[in-house]
């Protein structure tokens, strides 16, 4: 019941923001609306048991990515934005429908009750995922690790054309 009711508080806040981030005309706004998206998709990924898609998907996304276009945003300097006027007829017609919604995907989720059981406990976690990579994917890994490096210099020779 626990599972369900954390699953159910991580969707809606998870599609009231998203529906926040494309319906605000303040980008920078939209952008603190895309922060909490990511973390209550980071708390999904918890309750699937993906500890390190969970983790990733707070350090890259949240962490590097939103910072680095909040920077962005706030050097364009847009100063002349239009207000978004709200109207009550659009938002009672909107917010009918997420609730609409919302009640749907309650009734699936407590009377629909599914079949399928998860009974692998470790899929997801850094030990597993870590094993893995270091057994059966090795030589990928390490192909991954060459091209990295190599485009790495090419990326400095070229930023560096006059040496």
């Amino acid at each position: 019941m626990l599972e369900i009711s954390l699953f159910s508080i991580f969707a809606i806040v998870g599609v009231l923001t998203g529906i926040m981030v494309i319906t605000q005309k303040n980008s920078v706004i939209s952008a603190l609306f895309l922060i909490i998206n990511i973390f209550s998709i980071a708390g999904l990924y918890l309750l699937l048991n993906a500890q390190f898609l969970a983790v990733v998907q707070v350090i890259v996304y949240a962490g590097a990515i939103m910072v680095l276009f909040l920077f962005v945003l706030m050097l364009l300097n847009l100063k002349n934005e239009v207000e978004f006027k709200h109207k009550i007829k659009k938002s009672v017609v909107n917010l009918s429908i997420v609730l609409g919604l919302t009640l749907v995907l309650e009734f699936v989720l407590l009377y629909l009750k599914s079949p399928i059981k998860n009974n692998i406990t470790n899929i997801g976690t850094i030990e597993h995922i870590g094993k893995v990579l270091y057994t059966d994917y090795s030589l990928p890994f390490l192909s991954i690790g060459f091209l990295l490096i190599s485009a790495t210099i090419g990326a400095i020779l070229l930023a560096k054309r006059d040496i």
